[in-house]
């Protein structure tokens, strides 16, 4: 799990995900797993983010869908509501 993803997100706040990418390209030239080329070549190359932004909103709406069918589904079957063994109609998303 990479710590603070959303604070060097490279959408958000491109400057700090450059800072943040130098720094760790310089642990590993001190650690030996680069060379002072590569980490400098490495370096030049842009900041940017490969996942596109409607696969992550289309990723996070799916989540909230599933875990909104479970929740409510518990609720019912915990307050024994009418309705309350009736599958959720499987959408487009799920």
């Amino acid at each position: 799990m990479l710590k603070a993803n959303t604070t060097f997100n490279p959408r958000l706040h491109p400057e700090r995900s450059k800072g943040r990418r130098n720094q760790v390209l310089e642990l590993l030239q001190e650690r030996g797993h680069l060379t002072r080329a590569e980490t400098d070549s490495r370096r030049k190359r842009p900041c940017v983010s490969t996942t596109p932004v409607a696969t992550h909103l289309i990723s996070t709406a799916t989540s909230t869908i599933k875990w909104s069918r479970k929740r409510v589904s518990f609720s019912m079957r915990q307050s024994g509501a009418p309705g309350s063994t009736t599958t959720w109609r499987k959408t487009a998303y799920a």
